[in-house]
């Protein structure tokens, strides 16, 4: 598995907040959640706001108070892996990225990443509504 990915960082939860352990260290994250922390600052942070790094982030926000179209679905499909790979954290042949509309304001976007520790894919699952925009869902693996 040469193209695995094997990074560690200090876990967070979903809402960014650090995870102590029970001892009171700040508890480091395995390397398959380290990969999901990283889908989520990547998209969750915008482009250009961390001053040192100025590549990672995305532009999703632009997409809040855009029409639920195909055409916006598939620029908010290229958003998200540009996203994704800028950095080079992740290569674009080990990420898929599914939309789905779910009503006239939301689509579900279904982002999965091969080559984890784990070597089972892990999907990402976010809601990005056009009108409060990015929300994650849930985390489905294996």
């Amino acid at each position: 598995m040469a193209n695995a990915y094997t990074q560690q960082d200090i876990q967070i939860t979903d809402d960014g907040d650090l995870v102590l352990s029970s001892n009171g260290d700040l508890k480091v994250a395995t390397i398959d959640q380290t990969s999901k922390q990283d889908v989520i600052l990547n998209l969750y942070t915008i482009l250009g706001d961390m001053g040192a790094l100025p590549f990672i982030g995305s532009r999703v926000i632009d997409f809040i108070g855009e029409p639920n179209s195909r055409q916006n679905a598939q620029l908010l499909q290229s958003e998200m892996l540009r996203a994704l790979t800028a950095n080079q954290r992740f290569f674009a042949n080990d990420i898929s990225i599914r939309i789905v509309p779910v009503n006239i304001d939301s689509i579900v976007s279904y982002i999965t990443i091969q080559n984890l520790a784990s070597q089972s894919p892990q999907t990402i699952l976010f809601d990005f509504n056009y009108i409060k925009g990015l929300q994650l869902l849930s985390t489905l693996e294996g």
